[in-house]
């Protein structure tokens, strides 16, 4: 975030930035910047990235840990037990991991 468009009090924001992994955190007494590598998408089916070289500095003052998830299967709704996680498309639901699009049914997170 450039300096000239820091928050203020009362004034706050979060950004959503996809595709980066933190790296390390810099700052004296305080977190100041997050260092992160930005992700590039593989050709698997799975969907997995893998890091590139290029890297993108983050003024911050916070830093949150998100530690993952394992989601649980759901009646009636496939299930990928190797990723835990309901096989989609793009949001949208799939009969099984290499299956057809469930018309209607959709999943995010």
């Amino acid at each position: 975030m450039p300096a000239e468009h820091r928050p203020t009090a009362g004034h706050k924001r979060v950004v959503f930035r996809y595709l980066l992994s933190p790296i390390e955190i810099h700052g004296d007494d305080a977190v100041a910047e997050l260092v992160c590598v930005r992700n590039a998408f593989t050709d698997s089916p799975s969907g997995a990235v893998t890091p590139t070289d290029e890297t993108h500095l983050i003024d911050c003052g916070l830093v949150l840990r998100a530690i993952g998830y394992r989601g649980r299967p759901i009646d009636g709704l496939a299930f990928d037990t190797s990723r835990s996680a309901v096989p989609h498309e793009q949001g949208r639901v799939l009969n099984g991991p290499a299956g057809d699009v469930v018309a209607g049914v959709y999943v995010a997170g």
